[in-house]
């Protein structure tokens, strides 16, 4: 989980990506279907996760997205830092 400006951000199994506000828990839209282990930002317009299969995910304040790795490259994503 990481908290950015007030929001905490988790993820896990399956793409589960949640945000808790002061209104609470609720689940967000992932573009993908694999586990995801860690989430990092420092603003809200710029967070990123990874996970299995070296997806990585970016959260641009709006939507998260997948992105793609530089010249298709593959490797496993345990942990994020931005």
């Amino acid at each position: 989980a990481a908290a950015v400006e007030g929001v905490i951000y988790a993820v896990g199994r399956d793409g589960l990506i949640l945000r808790r506000t002061s209104e609470g828990w609720s689940s967000m839209t992932s573009p993908t279907t694999r586990n995801l282990r860690a989430v990092h930002g420092k603003i809200a317009n710029n967070i990123w996760a990874v996970g299995d299969g070296g997806v990585m995910l970016r959260y641009n304040g709006t939507a998260w997205q997948q992105m793609n790795a530089p010249d298709q490259q593959y490797w496993e994503c345990p942990t994020v830092y931005v």
